[in-house]
């Protein structure tokens, strides 16, 4: 097997040792959420149009912007001086819903590895190991939001 057949794998294993490295640096530590970042970049890249698929302009999801429009953000976008038509509002919002719908899982999982940290279970360097690759995704994910 070549190197160039074993680098993803290098790559890998390096990241797990970061993230079990108990005195790793802050290079170290800033690659790991960059790579996190990378990760959920390409996951909010691939899946974002599949959801989009499958729900832009859906009776719910329209239902559901319509109301959410009528009840508050209507009049936020007036007050921020954005000038939509309702239709044109709601057909923005229903392009964005899938990118919100992202944001929740990415919230989601990295919340779900902090759980054996509050709970106490488990050997607790790995629970905390755990807990600092939660707190990295976010990172990571704020990052790849913001500039990708």
């Amino acid at each position: 097997m070549t190197l160039l057949a074993e680098y993803p794998s290098l790559i890998y294993a390096y990241l797990i040792d970061i993230a079990n490295n108990e005195d790793a640096t802050a290079k170290e530590l800033i690659i790991l959420a960059t790579s996190i970042g990378i990760f959920w970049h390409t996951f909010v890249f691939i899946t974002k149009p599949i959801v989009n698929y499958f729900t832009y302009d859906t009776p719910w999801l329209r239902r559901s912007i319509e109301r959410e429009w009528e009840r508050g953000m209507k009049q936020m976008y007036e007050d921020l001086g954005i000038k939509k038509t309702d239709e044109e509002a709601i057909d923005e919002l229903m392009k964005e819903w899938p990118a919100q719908i992202m944001t929740m899982v990415q919230h989601f999982v990295g919340g779900a590895v902090c759980f054996p940290t509050l709970l106490g279970k488990g050997d607790p360097k790995w629970a905390i190991s755990l807990a600092c690759c939660g707190g990295l995704s976010q990172a990571g994910f704020d990052v790849s939001e913001v500039y990708g």
